[in-house]
């Protein structure tokens, strides 16, 4: 449509420009049109590395009873396309005031929502988790025990090099809140 107005306004204006002087006396009548684009500036966007992916991060946690706790993470898996990876994980978190820690060990599913640098995404894991915790009353005592685990986190995944990307979660898990950062390779 676009094409068609601009060779009609190319024609109509010449015409009347012509039509102002009189029609000329020769039968050589030329008419440029000069071809107009339009360029449209779309989003770098990046393919994702199919195949085995590891990642590694750090947790900072606000656990039950108002403790906090730092913890480390390892997550190995597939990642199958731009849309999603799968794998296993486990972690050992310690709370930073007592002895007190736990290591859950769980499935891990990511979606990603975006081919960008920064790819926004929502990550679930499920599994089991050992915990262990010393508490002091009147008699120094400790229990351990093992349960349910799970986590739903939201977060970002930055892309630095062909092969390397920082992450970035803000999550919740049966222990409490917590923030994660990390490399995935």
């Amino acid at each position: 449509m676009k094409k068609l107005l601009v060779i009609l306004m190319a024609v109509l204006i010449p015409a009347i420009s012509f039509a102002q002087r009189g029609i000329p006396r020769s039968n050589n009548v030329s008419v440029s049109v000069k071809r107009v684009t339009e360029t449209t500036k779309e989003p770098k966007t990046y393919n994702a590395r199919v195949g085995f992916q590891q990642m590694a991060g750090i947790n900072l946690g606000a656990y039950e009873f108002e403790e906090f706790g730092l913890g480390i993470s390892y997550v190995g898996g597939y990642r199958f396309n731009d849309w999603l990876f799968a794998g296993a994980g486990v972690e050992f978190n310690s709370c930073i005031d007592y002895t007190d820690f736990y290591v859950p060990i769980y499935a891990h599913l990511r979606t990603y929502f975006t081919k960008r640098i920064w790819r926004p995404y929502i990550s679930l894991s499920l599994g089991g988790s050992y915990y262990y915790e010393e508490y002091f009353d009147r008699i120094h005592d400790f229990g351990s025990y093992g349960g349910f685990y799970g986590d739903f986190s939201v977060g970002a995944d930055a892309r630095l090099t062909e092969n390397l990307n920082l992450f970035m979660a803000a999550g919740v898990n049966n222990m409490g809140f917590f923030l994660k950062t990390g490399l995935s390779f």
